[in-house]
Formats: C-alpha cells, structure tokens, sequence
C-alpha cells in the first residue's frame, strides 16, 4: 500500500486544509516478477528508503509511486516468501515519469514446527506460566502449535510458520525488518494461527490522555478532540447488578444545547464526555435513566459539569431486576484492499471458526451475524453489506466470497464502511452489540469528519466497536481506531508477530498486554459482553505477556485502583 507523505498527514486537519507551497515531484512506476517464473508478484511493497512514500503491486505485479523526491534514491521491494532487493540509484527527475522494474528471488524459507505443550515458540515453555517480556521488547517469533512433535508442515495443515532463513542486515547498513512470511492457499489455512494483544484504554485512562496528546503533537488529524472531562455512569439495579440496556437520555443546558439518547452497554456502563457530546460550555447534565426498551419509571439526576474533576463517576440505581444478556448481534467490518492479502485467508478463517465456537458456546443464546466488507474509490467496489442472519452457514459463505485486492494508497473508505455497519438492522435492548473492524489503513483525511460522525452515531446506538489492527497499521489509523474503541468502550485489539504469518506487525506503545491467539481473544471478548462483566483469559491460553497486566490495568495503576472506584475493572456481573 502507498503510504501519504508525512507533509500531508501534518498539513489535512479534520474540517480544513492548507495548501502546501508546490515543489518538484517525480513519479515512478514499474513491475515486480518472480525471477523463476516470470509470473506477477501481488502485493508486493514498494518503498523509497528514507521516505514515507510507497505503493502496492496490483494483480499485474505493477504499481506507481507518485509524489515521489526528485534526485537520486534508493528502493527497496519486498514480498511475501520473496527475499527483498534494494535498487540502488534509482534516478528520479521532475516530469519525466521513471520505471522500475524488478525480479525477486524465493526466499529460503524454515520450517518450525512447535509441539502442543509448548507456547507456540521455539523453546519448550510449561503450559500456565506465561512468558514474560519487558515493555518495549521485540516479541519472540513463535510458531503456532503444531499438531505433534515432529510433524510436517504438510502433516501440520497449516500449523507450521514458514519464515525466512535469514534476518541479517541489509546490504544497506540498516536493520531488515522480519521477513514477510509466505501466506499459503486456503486450502493449507486454518484458524487459531493469528495472535493478538488488546489494550482496553478505558481502563488506563490516565495513560489513554497522555497517548492521545502525544498523537497529536506528532500531527494527528484528531487535534480538537477533547475528552478529557469523562464521566462514567454505573447504572444498576438494588443487588447491585448492571442493568445491560438501560435507556439513558442526557439533555445538555449550555454549549450546543444538543442532547443524545442511548443505550448503556451489557456491563451498565454509558462513558460520557460533555465537551465532545455537547461542545464547549456545556454547563449541567439532565440524565433520565429508564429499564430496557424505555420500560418502567425514570430516574432522573442532575450533573453540574462545571463541578466534575478529572475522571468523574456516578452510580445509578434502579427499582428493577437486572436480566442477563441472551442475544447478541456482532458485526465484522473487513478491509478487503490489496495491504490485507498476506494475512486475509487467515483472518476469513478465523472469523469463520469464531461463528462456529460462539454457537456452540453459548447454545441458549440468540446470535446473529453481519458483514460489511470494504475497498476504496476506484476500486471494483467500495462496500458490500450483508445483514444479520442466524445462520452459522450463510455468514461463512460470504466469507468465503471474499478475496483481498484493490486498494494502492494508503487511506480507505472506512467511513462509509461505518455507515453501512449502522445500517445493519440492529436490535435494542438487552442485546449484546458489538462490531469488529478489521483494517491496517486509516480513512481519508478529508473524510474524517464523517468517520468521527459514524462512531459518534454508533456511541447512540448502543454498539461497541472493537478495532482489530492488521500489518502495516500507521500511527495515524492507530489513532483514530484506539478512538472509536474508547468512545464506543470497546477494546483496541492488535496481530503481533507471534504466530508467524503476514508481514511485520506494529505494535502499539502500551506499558501491558497480553498475547492470544485471534480466536480466543474474540471468544473472551464476546463472552465478556453476555456475562456483562470483563472475563480474564486463561492462563494456559496466554502466549506472550508484556509488562503486569492486572485485570486490564497496568501495574502502576493496579494499587490506585484498589482505593478509587473510578478505576474499577468492572468486576460486576451476572454470576
């Protein structure tokens, strides 16, 4: 994928944009081939070494780098199973459009093969005692289980990481990235292959501000977000148990006088944040709280903003007994551009494995599935939208239709993807809501605004977003997705290296997490929105941790906690 320069991430704020002084640029274009076969290479990477300019090769092996410095540079190409190459002195010239065209070699590549009593690595580790890493440490490259010691990568269907022999320097004294891995046909792919980490930045809160307003110095595109005034509501019934669903509706005196009806999530919590809800100048809070559906007689409590410090709490109780969620409606939004093709199949079936785990896990409850795949302008689409069904059957075949392709600069049309996931006919309720967006790219930057609407129409709704970041994922779209999660109150899910398969994963810079594999991290996900309470993995499952994670919070806020109820992991629950 083509990532924007730098200059124009800096230059685009939300609602204007500057125009920057014209200057020389150059494009260059080309190919890349297999050197043995001659054939296309797709989704090659193409990249100007010093630059954050670069591109993805299409179906044909070709791509185009525009914008590009005048003068000479250096080019480095890489491919999935390929060994990369750097074209040196590469002559770039104003007008005069410069080709590129290049043969990769197959890399040689190891086959690893780590037995079930192992964490997924190369050295044998005890099942419940989970590596530890310190904060900022590269992770280990582990391979997935395999299904015996010994066992060929054939013989492991899929459970073998194939990488590349070697990950010296390059010849051009900088440190070579980890190799991409080579993604195999479908039908070598199995799930519970990927891993990922998840951070849930409602609960550090503290850290969540000061990550934000690093982001923003470094140029984020989300500068006049504010939301540092968060106040928590805590809606419960008399045994102190959360009332999932309960109706919330808030008018705002003061600031742009708008108000917001909602639902509170399945855990009885409803983050507000009366700057970004209600603008600036927003003086006091009318919130009326009624049962499901509206049922019942309101309690209504006054809030005088002006009075709120830092991150507030209120608890609200009601006369009536909290039901334990039994429908939920969850929701993939998928980027189906070229940038996902290295780990696509694995994620379709991972995806299609979660269906079939959550129905028989959970047999007594009404679950329902929808999709939203989608690309860019330009391409051979831009979203495709399938409502919610019942049928475990139905949700995998349109899995199975899609294939990752298109795409070739860096942002996508996720804001229209988001509008089509409001379109889904979602119910209300007691129903668990939540959505899974899967993407590696942020939106346009002059189609911000109307991604920040869609999560904001999405907090209305009641539904949860849980980004879930792909390879390649830059620090603007981890931004904004880290955003969505917090407002919406989901989690900011990430692939890390562990299991071996796509190319090299950015992990964000957070002091705690943990690593599963996809599978299991979206099981405790979904069992943690019907249990209304957050639910720990389990230990044998972990395979990597960094830092001390203590129920989603980082060490040196676990003793904080203890004290403050602010800070509370939400232990309540339906048990």
């Amino acid at each position: 994928m083509r990532a924007l320069p730098l200059r124009a991430l800096l230059l685009v704020p939300i609602l204007t944009a500057a125009i920057a002084s014209p200057r020389p640029a150059a494009v260059l274009s080309g190919t890349v081939t297999d050197a043995a076969t001659g054939e296309p290479i797709h989704a090659a990477n193409v990249t100007v070494i010093g630059t954050a300019l670069g591109a993805a090769t299409d179906a044909q092996g070709r791509f185009e780098i525009t914008d590009g410095p005048v003068g000479t540079v250096d080019v480095r190409v890489t491919a999935v199973g390929f060994a990369g190459r750097v074209e040196r002195g590469v002559v770039l010239r104003d007008g005069t459009p410069a080709r590129l065209d290049v043969r990769l070699t197959a890399a040689e590549i190891e086959v690893v093969v780590a037995d079930r009593g192992a964490a997924r690595g190369t050295e044998m580790h005890m099942p419940g005692t989970p590596r530890r890493t310190a904060p900022g440490a590269p992770p280990p490259v582990a391979a997935p289980m395999g299904r015996e010691i010994g066992a060929t990568s054939a013989e492991a269907g899929g459970d073998a990481v194939m990488r590349s022999r070697s990950e010296a320097d390059t010849d051009d004294g900088e440190r070579a990235a980890p190799r991409p891995r080579r993604t195999p046909p479908r039908s070598q792919t199995r799930a519970g292959v990927l891993t990922a980490g998840d951070i849930d930045d409602g609960l550090n809160w503290d850290r969540f501000l000061s990550y934000s307003e690093r982001a923003v110095q470094r140029g984020s595109s989300l500068r006049d977000l504010r939301l540092d005034d968060r106040l928590t509501l805590r809606i419960l019934d008399l045994d102190g148990r959360p009332i999932a669903g309960a109706r919330v509706r808030i008018d705002a005196e003061g600031g742009r006088g708008a108000g917001l009806t909602t639902e509170a999530g399945t855990d009885g919590r409803l983050a507000l944040f009366p700057r970004y809800d209600f603008g600036v100048g927003t003086e006091r809070l009318e919130i009326s709280v009624t049962a499901p559906g509206g049922r019942g007689t309101a309690r209504t409590e006054t809030v005088d903003v002006r009075r709120l410090r830092g991150d507030a709490q209120r608890t609200i109780r009601l006369r009536t007994r909290a039901e334990r969620p039994q429908a939920l409606d969850l929701a993939v939004v998928l980027d189906v551009t070229g940038s996902m093709g290295d780990e696509h199949r694995y994620l379709t079936d991972e995806f299609e494995n979660i269906i079939a785990q959550a129905r028989r896990r959970y047999p007594d409850a009404d679950l329902r599935f929808a999709l939203v795949a989608y690309r860019d302008h330009g391409d051979d689409f831009v979203v495709r939208r399938w409502d919610f069904t019942r049928s475990e059957r139905e949700m995998r075949s349109r899995l199975a239709q899609l294939s990752a392709g298109g795409g070739g600069d860096m942002p996508e049309a996720m804001d229209e993807a988001l509008d089509a996931l409001l379109e889904l006919d979602w119910r209300t309720g007691t129903a668990a809501r939540i959505a899974f967006v899967v993407a590696d790219a942020p939106p346009h930057a002059n189609r911000l605004s109307e991604t920040l609407a869609a999560v904001r129409e999405a907090r209305a709704r009641g539904l949860r977003l849980y980004p879930l970041a792909a390879s390649g994922v830059d620090a603007t779209a981890e931004h904004i997705l880290r955003t969505a999660a917090v407002l919406t109150q989901g989690r900011y899910l990430w692939l890390t290296d562990d299991s071996g398969v796509g190319n090299a994963h950015g992990e964000p810079r957070v002091p705690c997490y943990d690593v599963q594999t996809v599978d299991q991290l979206v099981a405790r996900v979904i069992e943690s929105e019907l249990a209304g309470r957050r639910i720990e993995a389990d230990p044998q499952d972990i395979v990597r941790t960094v830092g001390n994670p203590v129920s989603g919070v980082c060490a040196s806020e676990a003793v904080s906690q203890q004290s403050t109820p602010r800070r509370s992991t939400g232990g309540l629950g339906y048990d």
